[in-house]
C-alpha cells in the first residue's frame, strides 16, 4: 500500500513538472526562458523594415524604421497599438503565455520625412518581457512613383523597451479649422486613456471642448479629439490645448506647449437691411447697379465663382460668411434670390449652415435653384438668362444663441464650361 502510494505522488509531481516547463518561453532577448507575463505593459517599439520581395530602388522610398507605441494587456489578451495620430484595439492569443499574436491586421501611421503614411501590419508577433520586446511583423504600405500609388510588402523585426517618450499632439496634415461648420480634430502621438482632455480656443478666447474619440476594449483608449457636430468659434488663428496628455506608461505631456492652427477669416455682424449698410472688404461680392441690377434696394450680394456671368466685373464671391443677431422669436432664415445663367434651365447649386458658436449645426446642402428665366442681353452684349424672384427658408437650430453664424456656399462644378450665378438679397432671422 504503501508502495502505490509513493507512486501515486511520484506521478503527480512528475505531472507538475512538466507543466512548469510548458509553461516557460525563450525570453525575448533571446537567453534562456522567462515566465509567462502578466499584467499591463508599455513599450516603446522600433519596427526595422525590409521590403519583400527586396526590388532595385524600393527601399530607398521607405523609413529604415518607424516608431510605435504598444500597450499590452497580458491578461485581457489585448494590445493597444499606434504612432503618428492613429491606432487600434486588438485582441492577441498566446498558446504559452510569453508569445502574443494579434487577430486581426491593424494600421498605425508614421510621419516620414516624404509625410504621414500609414503602415498595415497584416501579422503581428511579439515577445514581450518585462523590460524588453521582440517580434516579427508582416504588411503593407503604399508609396508614390510619380502619379502611380503602389502597394509595397514588407516585413518588420521588431525591437522595444519601456515607454519614455511623452505624449504630444500631432495635425497630420491638418494645419487649419477653416470652415467652422466643419468637424475639427486633432490627433496625439500616441493612444492615450480616454481620461485626457482638449480644447479649441479662438484668438478671442472663445473656446470649446474637444472630447476624446473613445474607442471601447477592455482598456478604453483614444488618439483623437474632435469636436463633434457643432460650430466652432470663428477666428483667423487658434490654439488646441490639453489637460492630463499622459499615456499608458504614465509620462506626462507639456501642458505648456499648445498647438498652433491657422484658422478662417471671423465673419462680420451685418444688419438685416438687405446689404445696404456699408460692410468692407468681407463682403466683397456685393453688387450696386449695373447690368447685374440689385434684387431690391440699392445692393445685392452675387454669389458664384470666377465663372460666373458678370463675375469679372461685379467681383462675385464663392462664400457668403456674416454673422447675424439672433432675436426672440426667431425661427428660420429667409432670403430672396435670382439666378444668373449662361443658359436657360441651370440650378445654381447651393449649400446653407448656420447656427451659433458652440451649439448645433442646421441647414441644407447640395440643392439646387432653379426657377423660369428670361433672357437678356447686356450692354457687354453677353446674353444671360435671369430667374425668376424667389425666397428660400432654411430654419433656425432651436438652440441658436445670441449670434448666428450663417454661410451660403457655392458648390462649383468643375466641369462646368460657364457656371452659374446667384444674386441674395434681404438675408434676415424671422
Amino acid at each position: 500500500m504503501r508502495a502505490k502510494a509513493f507512486v501515486a505522488i511520484a506521478v503527480a509531481l512528475a505531472a507538475l513538472g512538466c507543466g512548469a516547463r510548458k509553461a516557460s518561453a525563450p525570453r525575448a532577448d533571446g537567453g534562456g526562458t522567462d515566465p509567462p507575463l502578466t499584467g499591463r505593459w508599455t513599450y516603446d517599439v522600433s519596427a526595422t523594415l525590409t521590403v519583400k520581395p527586396a526590388a532595385p530602388g524600393l527601399m530607398q522610398l521607405l523609413p529604415p524604421t518607424t516608431r510605435l507605441s504598444l500597450t499590452l494587456d497580458a491578461d485581457k489578451r489585448e494590445i493597444i497599438v499606434g504612432g503618428g495620430g492613429f491606432g487600434d484595439v486588438v485582441a492577441v492569443t498566446t498558446s504559452d503565455g510569453a508569445t502574443f499574436r494579434a487577430t486581426r491586421p491593424f494600421g498605425v501611421w508614421t510621419n516620414a520625412m516624404d509625410g504621414a503614411r500609414i503602415f498595415t501590419y497584416d501579422t503581428f508577433e511579439l515577445r514581450p518581457a518585462a523590460g524588453s520586446l521582440a517580434g516579427h511583423a508582416e504588411g503593407t504600405t503604399q508609396v508614390s512613383i510619380g502619379d502611380v500609388v503602389s502597394a509595397v510588402p514588407f516585413s518588420a523585426e521588431l525591437a522595444g523597451g519601456p515607454d519614455v517618450t511623452a505624449p504630444f499632439l500631432v495635425t497630420n496634415g491638418l494645419s487649419a479649422a477653416n470652415n467652422v461648420f466643419l468637424p475639427f480634430e486633432v490627433h496625439t502621438s500616441e493612444p492615450l486613456p480616454v481620461t485626457s482632455r482638449a480644447r479649441l480656443v479662438a484668438g478671442d478666447g472663445a473656446s470649446i471642448d474637444l472630447p476624446p474619440r473613445v474607442v471601447p476594449g477592455d482598456l478604453p483608449a483614444t488618439w483623437v479629439f474632435e469636436s463633434g457636430p457643432v460650430v466652432l468659434p470663428p477666428s483667423e488663428s487658434y490654439t488646441v490645448t490639453v489637460d492630463g496628455l499622459v499615456d499608458f506608461a504614465g509620462n506626462s505631456g507639456a501642458a505648456g506647449a499648445p498647438l498652433r492652427l491657422t484658422g478662417s477669416s471671423t465673419p462680420p455682424l451685418v444688419p438685416e437691411d438687405g446689404f445696404e449698410s456699408p460692410t468692407g472688404a468681407m463682403l466683397a461680392g456685393v453688387v450696386a447697379g449695373g447690368d447685374l441690377a440689385p434684387l431690391s434696394g440699392t445692393r445685392s450680394f452675387y454669389l458664384g465663382d470666377a465663372k460666373a456671368p458678370g463675375a469679372s466685373t461685379n467681383h462675385a464671391g464663392q462664400v457668403l460668411f456674416v454673422r447675424l443677431a439672433v432675436n426672440p422669436g426667431d425661427k428660420v432664415l429667409r432670403f430672396a434670390y435670382r439666378t444668373v445663367s449662361p443658359q436657360a434651365a441651370l440650378g445654381f447649386n447651393i449649400s446653407i449652415s448656420l447656427g451659433s458658436v458652440g451649439k448645433s449645426i442646421g441647414g441644407v446642402s447640395g440643392v439646387s435653384l432653379l426657377a423660369p428665366a428670361a433672357p437678356t442681353t447686356w450692354s457687354t452684349g453677353e446674353m444671360v438668362y435671369l430667374g425668376a424672384v424667389q425666397t428660400m427658408e432654411v430654419p433656425l437650430p432651436a438652440d441658436a444663441a445670441a449670434e448666428a453664424v450663417v454661410m451660403l456656399l457655392t458648390n462649383v462644378d468643375p466641369a462646368a464650361p460657364r457656371s452659374v450665378g446667384l444674386l441674395v438679397d434681404d438675408l434676415r432671422l424671422e
